[in-house]
């Protein structure tokens, strides 16, 4: 049985609990990284994820200093892979 995996850009509407307090992973050019293990209720089931966050030196045009993504943890690794990062 294959397992599905996922990385989503959080949005303002989309509830979670925190499991831990958020972990410094490191700078990037734009930013510093953290981490920290969520829930979220999806359709009845409580799912475990990652939530990165990038804390922006510069905010976006959005005026947005933060921008936070969900990912389970096999996305979690496709995520670092992609950034060079440790999740």
């Amino acid at each position: 049985m294959k397992k599905a995996f996922f990385v989503i850009r959080q949005h303002g509407a989309l509830g979670f609990r925190e499991l831990s307090e958020l972990k410094a992973l490191g700078s990037t050019e734009t930013g510093e990284l953290f981490e920290q293990k969520v829930e979220i209720s999806y359709e009845g089931q409580i799912l475990t994820l990652r939530r990165i966050v990038l804390k922006l030196h510069v905010p976006t045009r959005d005026k947005e200093w933060e921008i936070a993504i969900l990912a389970t943890d096999k996305g979690c690794i496709v995520l670092q892979q992609a950034l060079c990062i440790s999740c």
